[in-house]
Order: C-alpha cells, then structure tokens, then sequence
C-alpha cells in the first residue's frame, strides 16, 4: 500500500503542474528523497504513466492517462447530467459555463460550453487549479469540514496571480463566510487581469464534490453582472444537486441547502 501511494503522489505532483518537472523538483515536492523519487519516476515511465524527454531529462505525464479519466467520466455520466445545466447557463447570462470538480487539494475542470459572443473567455479543461485560489474553489471549500477548510487555506501555499487574487488566508476565510451566506462566489480579476466569474456549490448525497460557474471578460461581465448572475448559477447549481443524489431532507446537510436556497 506504502508503493501504491508514494507512485500516486509522484502523479499527482507532475498533475498539479501545467509543466515539466526535473527529478530535482519531483523530489522536493513529494517529499522523497531523489533515489526513491527516480525509482518511482522509472517505474511510472516503463508502464507508460509518464514520460521523460531525453534533451532536458525533465518529465510529464503521458497522454496514456487520459484513458483513465474518460473510463472515469463515462462511467459516472457526469457529463450527461452536467451538459444540459451548463447550456443552460449559457441560455441565460450569455457567458462561458464551466463545471468543476474536486480533486484532492486541487479542482479541476471537465466540461465547458463556450459563450456566443464573439468575445469570450475559456478555462484549461483538465488543468488542475489549487483549492485555495479564485471564486470556484471557494464555492467549494466554503462547504467542507472546517479541519480541511484550515489544512488548505492556511498551511498550503495560496497563488498569487494577479494583483487582485487573494493571497491572505483570513481574507478568503471571510470570503468563505459571503459565500455560506448568499450561495455563490464572486471572482473579479483574481486569476486574469480581464476576467470575472462567477461559481456555485454542487452537492451529493455525501457533500460538496463540485461547481457550476461562468466566466467572462470584466468590461461585460462587470461587478454588477456578478451579482445579478449569482443567483443564476445558483438556482442551477441547486437543482444539478438534487439530480446528483443530494436531498433537502439530509441530515447531515439540510442547514447548508437552507443557506443555500433563494
């Protein structure tokens, strides 16, 4: 079990970066030391999880993983339920709807439907983001355990993308309390100087597990929009929770459905 773990950490490091990684950098994110980490990146490499380029013997994942995440989301149909409620997001604000999940300490985006307006914004499908960064996480990380919500805002390395991204942990902490109250997260320029979005929680029977959220370029999708749109995304989020197994009756999220209701 020990291996099994340490070969998925190894993974979930070269996941976590939208570039290539030397042995020396591997190491120093997982935790282990460089013999270990190149036994590991070896074995990954000869079952073809990953791949090394011979000029600059740094390495990334292999597109071999891809198999696993399309038997992944056409075995749990995520996409057929999500699909419709991200058209129709887009029917109504006219902006960029995405839909993200959680994973681990990282969210990631599966699906998106693109705005009709010449203009738009996209997000990188299947690029991981941290947990702790922009409105979409926090449309999440306000729902979890409070021992998780400490573990990631305050002990986890906070990104600071633009100059307008939230970089302080009590800061997001108050963030998280708007978002318990009204439903919704609101972004404003916090991953991209030009960008807004807007995101909100999706649940099942077990908790939160993912977002629904648009984004937009900040000239027409302006503060006022945010908020106009919050309550959208919202009511959509809602009733994609309920399709997604998550009762009002719940007792163990019932209070949270209340806060969450329009």
């Amino acid at each position: 079990m020990r291996t099994v773990k340490r070969a998925f950490l190894i993974l979930e490091v070269l996941a976590s970066e939208a570039r290539k990684l030397s042995l020396m950098e591997i190491s120093a994110k997982s935790r282990l030391d460089k013999a270990t980490c190149l036994r590991f990146l070896s074995t990954l490499e000869g079952i073809g999880l990953i791949q090394r380029d011979e000029r600059t013997r740094l390495y990334e994942l292999s597109p071999k993983v891809v198999l696993f995440s399309n038997a992944f989301l056409k075995a749990g149909r995520i996409e057929e339920r999500a699909r419709p409620y991200l058209e129709r997001l887009v029917s109504e604000t006219e902006e960029t709807a995405y839909y993200t999940i959680r994973n681990g300490d990282f969210r990631v985006t599966l699906y998106l439907v693109e705005s009709p307006h010449e203009t738009k914004t996209l997000v990188d499908v299947g690029a991981p983001v941290p947990l702790n960064s922009g409105c979409v996480s926090r449309a999440m990380l306000a729902f979890l355990p409070e021992n998780e919500v400490r573990r990631i805002v305050y002990r986890k390395p906070i990104p600071r993308l633009t100059p307008w991204s939230i970089t302080d942990p009590e800061k997001i902490r108050r963030k998280l309390l708007e978002v318990r109250a009204k439903g919704y997260s609101i972004g404003i320029r916090e991953r991209a100087p030009d960008t807004n979005a807007v995101a909100a929680p999706v649940f099942n029977s077990h908790g939160v597990v993912a977002s629904l959220a648009i984004i937009g370029p900040s000239e027409r999708l302006t503060r006022k929009a945010c908020e106009k749109f919050g309550p959208v995304v919202r009511r959509l989020s809602q009733k994609l929770s309920r399709e997604m197994g998550f009762q009002a009756s719940d007792e163990n999220h019932q209070g949270k459905f209340r806060r969450l209701a329009p």
